[in-house]
């Protein structure tokens, strides 16, 4: 996993007040500030992935796309379940979200992992 994505999910307050004024952070700041975290780290995945599956010696191509592909879907499933989990971590404990804003964020994101899910069903 990238590490400065990382720091930015385990750490958000502080690398906050690192690159702003001193202020109050509120429950959106930090949720965004992990999105962002999630963001970064999903991206180095994404790289890391393609750059190593691009460079290996394999006979087979074809395959080697599919399972490169196939990767790369779970991935980003797992990426989007960490952020529905902070999701739901960060709406329990804020008073600043109401559940309009929940079901709008929730459903949003459980929608755009049918993308996802279908490819993986398409290549098996």
């Amino acid at each position: 996993m990238d590490f400065f994505g990382l720091l930015w999910i385990i750490f958000p307050t502080f690398l906050l007040s690192m690159n702003t004024i001193n202020m109050q952070y509120d429950s959106v700041h930090i949720h965004m500030t992990r999105a962002f975290g999630l963001f970064i780290a999903y991206s180095g995945i994404i790289s890391y992935n393609y750059f190593i599956k691009s460079h290996s010696k394999s006979i087979n191509h074809i395959q080697n796309d599919i399972d490169n592909i196939d990767n790369l879907f779970k991935i980003r499933i797992i990426i989007s379940l960490i952020l529905l989990i902070i999701m739901i971590y960060d709406n329990m404990n804020s008073n600043q979200w109401n559940y309009r804003h929940i079901r709008f964020g929730m459903i949003g994101l459980l929608i755009s992992l049918i993308i996802p899910i279908m490819g993986l069903k398409n290549n098996n």
